[in-house]
């Protein structure tokens, strides 16, 4: 499983831009993925971190119709955002 602070990292700075590039409500993320709509909001907050293994990251890109890279490019904007 990948630390939560890594995941924080990946997913915490776009998820919401993700979520809404497809369309999608919170609601329907959390129904999809299998957890309450109160952790997607969360996660979108950076309150927590999704815990997930590699195959729920894959279900995640999933939902999101994004790639790793894209994942990877969050990760890089929410470390500029906290280094300002």
């Amino acid at each position: 499983m990948l630390s939560a602070n890594i995941l924080v990292q990946l997913f915490g700075m776009d998820m919401k831009d993700l979520r809404l590039r497809v369309g999608k409500r919170a609601e329907e993320v959390a129904a999809e993925l299998g957890v309450a709509i109160s952790t997607v909001r969360n996660w979108e907050q950076l309150k927590t971190a999704p815990r997930m293994t590699p195959l729920g990251i894959q279900k995640l890109m999933d939902v999101y119709k994004c790639s790793f890279d894209e994942l990877l490019e969050a990760e890089t904007e929410f470390v500029k955002t906290k280094g300002s």
